[in-house]
């Protein structure tokens, strides 16, 4: 069991009473990544959320050709995962341990239990994890758009070229 210290800790859980923790805390799989390991696979079924508690994790994508994409490296007190947790689905991207890392699980299932005994962990989850969504929707709007730019550069200079 995740003891409610460690809980309180995360920035995301600092500020709900201490009830909240407990049922938050009972709900929570340790889970324990060596340096390396697959925490998720790109296509895996998902319906669980982490919380990294120590170390690092990167998400990435495999294309077809083999190539991988690097989406993202998160560290302490940041959630991956939430997309699943929220609406059940396979993985979208793969993520592995760039460090050790020790994580806290939760299921989608622990949902139903939160938003009885602890709703407003629960409402912390849902906002945490919306706001984790935003932010991943941004950065690919900014890729979409330069690669836009660069696509219309290339053409501009085609165009240009054929004059």
């Amino acid at each position: 069991m995740v003891s409610i210290e460690i809980v309180r800790r995360t920035d995301l859980f600092a500020s709900l009473a201490d009830d909240d923790l407990h049922v938050l805390a009972a709900c929570f799989q340790v889970r324990q990544h060596a340096r390396g390991d697959f925490v998720y696979r790109q296509g895996d079924p998902g319906d669980t959320m982490l919380v990294i508690a120590t170390g690092r994790l990167v998400a990435f994508t495999d294309a077809v050709d083999g190539t991988s994409t690097s989406l993202n490296e998160m560290g302490p007190g940041e959630l991956l995962g939430e997309m699943s947790f929220l609406d059940p689905a396979p993985r979208s991207a793969t993520v592995r341990a760039a460090a050790d890392s020790v994580t806290y699980e939760l299921s989608h299932d622990t949902m139903t239990v939160l938003s009885r005994r602890a709703p407003k962990a629960a409402s912390a989850l849902v906002t945490a994890g919306i706001r984790g969504m935003t932010r991943r929707l941004r950065t690919l709007d900014e890729r979409i758009e330069a690669e836009l730019n660069r696509l219309s550069a290339a053409t501009i200079d085609d165009a240009t070229e054929q004059r």
